[in-house]
């Protein structure tokens, strides 16, 4: 720190700001004592001392909070039960409350400014809403210039309950039904299938297995192959969407035996004759079933080893077709290849 600064500091501060309240000790600055003070005794001291509005306690808070501000309180139930005591009615910042005078009874009554600014007449409440409109002639019912028919009673099409509809409902709908329920029933009774009046079906053929099946038009337009169960989808995708021909292919991955693995692969395949161990199977034979050469397998797993020469020896390596590597290794591990014909 610059000392000149530092010096400001120091002089600035007074003895009672540097002491520890606690032990009496004395620190070159307040924020030093501050820190001892949080670090030895357990307690923090940051902030201004101050006295809580509310309920007097008397608590620190941090400078930046009480400046500027008239009150201070310890905590959200402080603020809040001095709000609802001293900050109501006429009392808020914010009261716009409007007097006046029921026309009909003539109490003096208060409401808000924006609901009084709206409206001619001013009434206290609904019963003098109504002796209002009964003076001023304004009528009800069928009486109304509005009047347009009332309520009609019908009864319910699917439980029977008598119960009432407006005009424009009894003129407008053909079915009577009282509640979402009677709806639902009668909905899933009277709408399914070909008597639903939204039906259209496009008749397909299943891609895998050749069986009918329907399909809404905006589906059948989207598509390009229909499958009519997950089971045929899954068929399809087994065998179309597979290594290179699935849309996501990138190359794929081979596993890494060593710099050695090749070498040793081709010396093991031409040791064993280029015959499955197991079953016999010829190379030719093999590529003619399978588009690819034979296996060649690692009778103690190559994850055991960290040397690809141990991993990759001769007598660790057996060829295998397809069938008898995926499908019974674990018969054919205890095979030893004859390692007399060619070294490891």
């Amino acid at each position: 720190m610059n000392s000149v600064r530092w010096c400001a500091m120091t002089t600035a501060e007074s003895a009672e700001d540097t002491k520890c309240p606690t032990c009496g000790d004395t620190f070159d600055s307040t924020r030093g004592m501050k820190c001892h003070h949080s670090a030895i005794h357990g307690k923090s001291i940051a902030g201004k001392l101050t006295t809580c509005d509310y309920c007097g306690d008397k608590t620190r808070q941090p400078e930046h909070k009480i400046a500027g501000s008239d009150n201070t309180f310890c905590n959200q139930e402080c603020y809040s039960g001095y709000q609802s005591e001293n900050i109501t009615g006429e009392s808020h910042p914010r009261w716009s409350q409007v007097e006046s005078e029921c026309p009909i009874c003539g109490e003096v009554f208060s409401r808000p400014e924006s609901k009084m600014s709206g409206s001619s007449t001013r009434l206290c409440s609904e019963e003098c809403r109504a002796e209002w409109f009964s003076r001023s002639g304004v009528t009800s019912g069928e009486n109304n210039h509005r009047w347009s028919g009332g309520r009609h009673s019908v009864v319910c099409e699917i439980c029977g309950e008598e119960y009432t509809v407006q005009s424009s409902v009894y003129e407008d709908r053909e079915n009577r039904l009282c509640s979402p329920e009677c709806v639902g029933e009668w909905i899933s009774s009277n709408w399914t299938g070909e008597d639903h009046p939204n039906y259209k079906r496009v008749a397909l053929k299943c891609h895998t297995c050749g069986s009918k099946t329907e399909l809404t038009p905006s589906v059948a337009e989207k598509i390009d192959r229909t499958f009519c169960s997950n089971e045929c989808f899954l068929e399809w995708a087994s065998n179309s969407r597979s290594g290179s021909s699935n849309p996501n292919w990138k190359g794929g991955y081979g596993r890494y035996y060593g710099p050695n693995w090749r070498r040793q692969r081709t010396r093991a395949i031409r040791r064993d004759q280029a015959r499955c161990r197991d079953c016999g199977m010829a190379e030719s034979e093999h590529i003619k079933e399978h588009e690819k050469g034979l296996h060649v397998h690692h009778i103690t797993p190559a994850r055991c080893f960290n040397d690809p020469q141990k991993r990759n020896a001769l007598s660790n390596l057996i060829t295998l077709c397809e069938q008898c590597h995926l499908g019974k290794w674990e018969p054919v591990a205890p095979l030893r290849p004859d390692t007399q014909t060619v070294d490891s």
